[in-house]
């Protein structure tokens, strides 16, 4: 059970881990369909060399930054991962696939630490209870953003849909997420 004083920092951190989980899944899921018809590459093998760039960026960041405090991976994590979004919102406005990589790579960055982060914090209210309501929020970040910006840009334009996630996104770091990055009272 997780105290009642630190469910707050609870939630932070599962709205985070939802909001990593949903930006890397658009680079694997809705990607590649940006990149055939905003971007003009139809290439499966450029689709997938970009998503598993992404990717790996998150799992080298991770062990980059393995030393720093929870709060401080969350807080850089967080930064990253909303540049990332700001980059691949770029990336189709203005049809550049350099850019598509870029943010590619820093949104791979930045939510491979962030959800480190977020672990990290979770593990220090309550690891046996919470760790898995993290991963459910993490998992739903995958699927509900990820179906509902696919079926967004069946009615709209896929530079406005991707706006509007990308807008979205940044409101949960901005808001819920930002309580997440105060340091975990020992």
């Amino acid at each position: 059970m997780i105290p009642r004083a630190d469910r707050g920092r609870f939630a932070a951190a599962a709205a985070s881990a939802m909001v990593s989980f949903a930006t890397l899944s658009i680079f694997s899921s809705v990607g590649p369909g940006f990149l055939a018809g905003t971007l003009q590459h139809d290439s499966h093998a450029l689709a997938g060399a970009i998503t598993c760039a992404t990717f790996l960026a998150g799992v080298v960041t991770q062990i980059a930054l393995a030393r720093l405090a929870a709060a401080r991976l969350v807080a850089l994590g967080q930064a990253l991962a909303a540049a990332g979004l700001a980059l691949l919102v770029a990336a189709l406005w203005i049809e550049r696939m350099p850019i598509y990589i870029a943010a590619g790579l820093l949104a791979g960055a930045g939510c491979g630490v962030l959800f480190k982060g977020c672990i990290a914090t979770v593990n220090a209210l309550a690891p046996e209870e919470a760790l898995a309501g993290l991963f459910v929020a993490a998992y739903c970040g995958t699927a509900i953003p990820t179906v509902a910006l696919g079926l967004a840009t069946q009615t709209l334009d896929a530079k406005v849909a991707l706006l509007a996630f990308a807008l979205l996104m940044c409101g949960v770091i901005a808001g819920p997420g930002r309580r997440v990055r105060r340091p975990v009272a020992a």
